[in-house]
């Protein structure tokens, strides 16, 4: 009985915590992309493995929930990436991870052409913008993207 007269007090608690455990949140760094390699080619688009450096300073294991990049190799847009799996980044880490992911690709003769160029080569110049979504707890946020380096595709 007595219980019951401190639920609401118990929940505020507990609501306050979560809260503020949601705010101590710090920022990730996320570096130039290391790899890609390719899985599967297939009409319409391509099952790519990303490999990308990831640094996060905090306290809290973060999940990728979502991720939406334009792709550009070697001058050519190729299409939009979409992640197939979310991806689970450790907390207090500074690693390579790798992410499997979806390239929807625009254009038909145009992304063809630029495969049959990078087959070719040994390395590719690349730029990826858009925003990943990462998440902790009840708190979301969306990190903003604009990468540019060479990638070896060997």
């Amino acid at each position: 009985m007595a219980l019951q007269k401190y639920k609401p007090a118990i929940a505020g608690v507990l609501l306050i915590m979560t809260l503020g455990s949601c705010s101590m949140m710090q920022e990730i760094q996320v570096g130039d992309v290391q790899e890609i390699k390719i899985n599967q080619i297939r009409k319409g688009g391509l099952d790519l493995e990303l490999y990308i450096p990831i640094e996060n300073p905090g306290k809290q294991n973060l999940k990728l929930t979502k991720m939406d990049l334009d792709l550009n190799l070697n001058g050519i847009e190729l299409g939009n990436i979409s992640n197939n799996e979310k991806v689970l980044i450790k907390k207090m880490s500074d690693e390579i991870y790798m992410f499997p992911v979806e390239v929807e690709l625009k254009g038909f003769i145009k992304t063809t052409m630029a495969l049959i160029s990078l087959a070719e080569k040994s390395t590719a110049e690349y730029r990826l913008t858009g925003n990943l979504r990462v998440k902790y707890l009840c708190i979301k946020r969306s990190i903003q993207i604009d990468e540019r380096g060479i990638v070896d595709l060997r």
